[in-house]
Parts: structure tokens; C-alpha cells; sequence
């Protein structure tokens, strides 16, 4: 079966949580770039306040190095924080989750009474 772009991504990107405020996106590439060359680091920042909120995405280019990765880095310290590495799981928009419909609930047709 052929990956999709999308699913290929995700397999290529690693979710970090549990990250010090102070964490920056030096401090993970160079934590980072010892398992594979990364394509891209992003810390999640508040729209307001722009600050970091504790999370971020790393992504690899290819899927060996994130999975070496997240073998090795899983509960390793950075910043003074034992920090959480999983494989990213997709974005969700909100109105894309819901179920297409073409209108209201149809009733659901009563059975006789005996």
C-alpha cells in the first residue's frame, strides 16, 4: 500500500511535551541531531502571548531517524525536565471533524405496538 504525503509526515515527525519554558529551538536540534538530519523544529506559542506552552514538533527526514530517536530520547532530560517523545499524531481542524451530512437527523421510524 502506498503512503500518503500526509501520513509519510507524521511518521517523519515526533511530538515533545512536558518541555521547560525555556526550551528553545537550538537547545532541541542540537539534543535532536545526533539520531538524523531534521527538517524542521516548532515550538508551540501562545497566539497572545508568544509564549512557549511546554510542547513541539520535531521532524526528520526520513522515518528510521525518528524512530531512533524517539527510542533514545523518550524521558531524557533537557533543560532541566524529563520530557515525553512520541510519534505525532495529525491535526484535527475542528469543523473538518465532524461527520459530512446532507441535513438534519432523520426520526427513527417507531415499531408497531403489539
Amino acid at each position: 500500500m502506498k503512503e500518503t504525503t500526509k501520513q509519510r509526515y507524521l511518521s517523519l515527525s515526533l511530538s515533545l511535551s512536558h518541555l521547560s519554558y525555556s526550551t528553545n529551538q537550538t537547545s532541541l536540534k542540537n539534543a535532536f541531531s545526533y539520531f538524523g538530519k531534521i527538517a524542521e523544529v516548532k515550538i508551540a506559542r501562545d497566539e497572545d502571548t508568544k509564549k512557549p506552552k511546554g510542547y513541539a514538533f520535531v521532524q526528520y527526514s526520513s522515518q528510521d531517524e525518528a524512530v531512533l530517536a524517539l527510542e533514545h530520547m523518550d524521558g531524557k532530560i533537557i533543560d532541566g525536565r524529563a520530557i515525553f517523545v512520541e510519534i505525532a499524531k495529525p491535526s484535527c481542524k475542528r469543523i473538518s471533524c465532524y461527520p459530512i451530512t446532507s441535513g438534519p437527523p432523520q426520526p427513527t421510524p417507531k415499531k408497531p405496538s403489539k
